[in-house]
């Protein structure tokens, strides 16, 4: 998938948003709009807004790197 976002400004975007720092996120891919899969501390994410008024929401999901 196209991502206008460098792996840093991903990074940066969940530090600000989560509060995992970006030195600790070992991945990261962009899934789509408001969709990002990161990997921290050994242990796959999956960060995610229903829309643009939700609330982030951070669930553990398993993930297929590639």
């Amino acid at each position: 998938m196209n991502c206008l976002y460098t792996d840093k400004e991903l990074k940066e975007g969940v530090e600000r948003t989560i509060g995992i720092r970006a030195k600790d996120i070992e991945k990261i891919q962009f899934c789509g709009l408001w969709h990002i899969r990161f990997q921290a501390f050994g242990t796959d994410f999956y960060y995610y807004r229903a829309d643009s008024n939700d609330m982030v929401h951070l669930v553990e999901s398993p993930w297929k790197w590639e």
